[in-house]
């Protein structure tokens, strides 16, 4: 979605902070963005303080009614939780405890998981419009997976990290690359894994190269899961590794139909092309991810 130009005020912040950068966007309360900053993401208090300076400037000129912040986690997502907006164990070097509240004042706001506000973000400008379940995977720097029930993210102990289903592995002696778990869907197939099993960037690896085969089958692995588990009415693919390789969604549509083999919503699913396809938002998902926090956050503190 392009920038838009400014409309009359309150306006919504919202920050998408991701592996490799953050951007941070201002949009009025429709979702039209008119202005954004890219952060290289670095250290977490250099990064946060960047983000920050963005965040204090926009401040001093716009009247902003509400926040959204999407990261990348583990990230304690519970608001009841005296630890609410701090980043849990995670592989990102030095971000476990990185407290996101630092960048929050006194306005409603709302924080979730990059992946998480991506997904509320197609259920309003995107591929998952007038449905009630989803889940949305985007395949990058990792793998994230955003279930969504009653156009809500599930949220029990903590957000869901389906990223991480362990799976066979595609070639005997390829443990994955996963520091927490090794053969995890992450491991295998994310930009950082297929460079590891490589030994080039994925942007790389030829389109006629074997591990998109492999690539393709752990991913409707991960699809097969979701659907007998969640049971979501639509599964989109996004993320990098994904939206790079459009070939590969009719490939995962044939294995996933192999794989389910007609059973129960299987047969269904079988004749659905719609099931499963490319989310639609592309590299503006998970900006516009945070807006639609920031659109939450607002609507629920209206009295």
């Amino acid at each position: 979605m392009a920038n838009h130009r400014q409309t009359g005020g309150p306006y919504l912040a919202g920050v998408e902070l991701g592996g490799t950068k953050c951007i941070c966007v201002l949009a009025d309360t429709s979702g039209a963005i008119f202005a954004r900053e890219r952060v290289a993401t670095g250290h977490p208090s250099e990064t946060l303080s960047r983000i920050e300076t963005v965040l204090h400037g926009w401040r001093r000129e716009h009247d902003i009614a509400a926040i959204g912040i999407a990261s990348f986690g583990p990230l304690d997502t519970d608001p009841a939780s005296a630890n609410y907006g701090q980043l849990l164990a995670t592989p990102k070097p030095g971000w476990a405890g990185a407290d996101l509240r630092r960048l929050l004042w006194d306005v409603p706001f709302l924080i979730d998981t990059d992946v998480n506000g991506a997904a509320l973000a197609e259920g309003v400008w995107g591929a998952a419009r007038d449905l009630r379940s989803w889940c949305y995977i985007t395949i990058g720097t990792g793998v994230g997976v955003a279930p969504i029930i009653d156009r809500r993210p599930v949220l029990g102990l903590g957000h869901a990290e389906a990223g991480h289903m362990i799976v066979p592995s595609p070639q005997q002696g390829w443990a994955g690359s996963c520091s927490f778990h090794k053969g995890c869907v992450e491991g295998f197939v994310s930009g950082p894994a297929l460079e590891a099993r490589c030994g080039k960037p994925a942007s790389d690896i030829s389109d006629s190269d074997d591990i998109w085969d492999d690539v393709a089958q752990i991913v409707a692995t991960l699809c097969h899961n979701l659907a007998v588990t969640v049971v979501p009415e639509r599964i989109m693919l996004g993320g990098s590794v994904a939206i790079n390789r459009p070939y590969l969604l009719e490939v995962i549509r044939a294995k996933l139909n192999a794989s389910l083999a007609g059973y129960a919503h299987g047969a269904r699913i079988a004749q659905m092309p719609e099931f499963l396809v490319t989310a639609k938002l592309g590299e503006d998902a998970g900006p516009l991810g945070s807006i639609r926090l920031a659109q939450l956050a607002l609507a629920t503190s209206a009295p």
